[in-house]
């Protein structure tokens, strides 16, 4: 009985966390625009699933800083101004990133190295294929693999907190056509620091 009653929790949850990663794919890719309201009985009769489900994703969103809920009115895709992300996010960032090297240095192994490397070569082709998308993505698993090696609780929190929102800024803002090779060769000057 208990293992049952587990499985179902589980599925719950997976359900939840799926619809908040198809959400979170659609306001990242701009399919969702910022301020763009999100309707709980749209979306879940779209994905075929409960308004609980919903509501417990938007949720998990707006811990995530993608959307904003305004209890008895509405939720809405957050909108993201370059004066946020200049003057808080970026500095917050760079901020967590330095403190983050610093701790995980001196615990960082042969396979967290090739690790490492393997998501710069990764990210180098990317560059190359002009692929914002995946050159924003091995950027952030990049920094968050220092992070996780690092293995501080609110280093990690705090990243977690403003990932999110950074990302959606990148993925918006990143011209198609801009010549990436820069990003790679920023990581790879970051690995030979190491």
């Amino acid at each position: 009985m208990t293992k049952e009653r587990k499985l179902v929790l589980d599925d719950v949850r997976s359900l939840r966390h799926r619809a908040a990663d198809v959400i979170r794919d659609a306001i990242l890719s701009g399919e969702l625009a910022p301020n763009e309201r999100l309707v709980e009985s749209d979306i879940a009769s779209e994905m075929n699933i409960s308004r609980g489900t919903v509501r417990e994703s938007l949720r998990m969103l707006e811990q995530d800083g993608l959307v904003i809920s305004y209890p008895h009115r509405e939720t809405v895709v957050l909108a993201i101004t370059p004066d946020e992300v200049k003057e808080l996010l970026f500095p917050v960032r760079f901020a967590v990133e330095q403190y983050a090297f610093k701790k995980a240095l001196p615990k960082l192994d042969e396979k967290d190295f090739e690790a490492l490397q393997e998501l710069v070569e990764s990210m180098q082709v990317a560059c190359e294929k002009n692929d914002v998308k995946s050159v924003v993505d091995l950027d952030m698993e990049f920094h968050q693999t220092i992070i996780r090696v690092a293995d501080e609780h609110h280093c990690s929190q705090i990243w977690s907190s403003i990932t999110h929102r950074i990302r959606n800024y990148l993925y918006r803002t990143t011209p198609k056509h801009e010549d990436l090779s820069h990003v790679a060769k920023e990581h790879w000057d970051l690995l030979a620091d190491l």
